[in-house]
């Protein structure tokens, strides 16, 4: 909405936000008082009031907006160009607590195994219409820890799992040199590596590469195939570096991300 402006001797104030310039604004109105941050310099007159607090301070007291869509209040962030909105701590509610996610025993049982494989640096392999994927762990954002030396608590946040099929011989690829496929993200565990092996190896069985279609497909440079709306992909390439990732993945109808 506009500012309903009023002019002063050496300004113009918004009677709805309150705030000041030098000279007449063409900026929207946030439709509540504006404050600077809280006592960060005494130059400033409209620091926010002790009771107006942000989202994550309320969740700090373990309490919550009572209506989210109604603040109180507001900063400018001038460096994210945007507003952060405050609220009334006499206003709130008591913050809901999170619910637990319950896992199945199965679900347990796969943990536990993937964290041995990564803990023992084993690489775990399924043969999928005679087609061999490899699940290994990934060791991203860990350095060189183990698993085990880890506290359960950073477990989840440092460890994955990728995936790896290579392609040789097969009728629908019409060059003589393998291509491998690796899953581009890492996921939970070494089952959800292999299905998301198991997706291109069906894609790929499904329409194929033919002779004639070959000349248009290859390509060199870089690309990712995305085969999963969480973003999980592959990328393809050659031993000599080449890849068919983009024309393929136009072949197929798939999303292709420049890397």
């Amino acid at each position: 909405m506009a500012h309903n402006l009023f002019k002063t001797q050496n300004s113009w104030t918004c009677s709805v936000c309150g705030w000041e310039w030098k000279s007449k604004p063409s900026t929207e109105c946030p439709d509540v008082p504006r404050y600077n941050w809280w006592n960060q310099n005494e130059q400033y007159t409209r620091s926010a009031p002790e009771h107006l607090k942000t989202k994550t301070q309320l969740a700090s007291l373990k309490l919550a907006p009572s209506n989210e869509d109604k603040p109180d209040g507001c900063i400018y962030m001038q460096s994210q160009t945007r507003w952060l909105w405050l609220y009334d701590v006499n206003n709130t509610a008591l913050l809901p607590k999170k619910k637990r996610s319950h896992k199945s025993a199965e679900e347990r049982r796969i943990r536990k195994e993937a964290l041995l494989l990564w803990d023992s640096g084993e690489i775990y392999t399924e043969v999928y219409k005679d087609i061999e994927i490899s699940a290994y762990a990934s060791y991203r954002d860990c350095g060189l820890k183990r698993a085990s030396q880890l506290s359960k608590e950073r477990q989840p946040h440092f460890y994955g799992f990728l995936s790896e099929v290579v392609l040789t011989g097969l009728s629908m690829i019409p060059f003589d040199s393998e291509v491998k496929a690796v899953l581009n993200r890492s996921v939970a565990n070494h089952l959800q590596a292999i299905a998301h092996g198991k997706i291109l190896i069906d894609k790929l069985l499904d329409v194929g590469i033919s002779n004639e279609n070959y000349a248009s497909l290859e390509q060199f440079g870089s690309g990712f195939i995305m085969t999963d709306p969480a973003g999980y992909g592959f990328c393809l390439r050659r031993p000599d570096r080449t890849t068919i990732a983009r024309r393929l993945a136009s072949l197929f109808g798939w999303e292709v991300i420049e890397e």
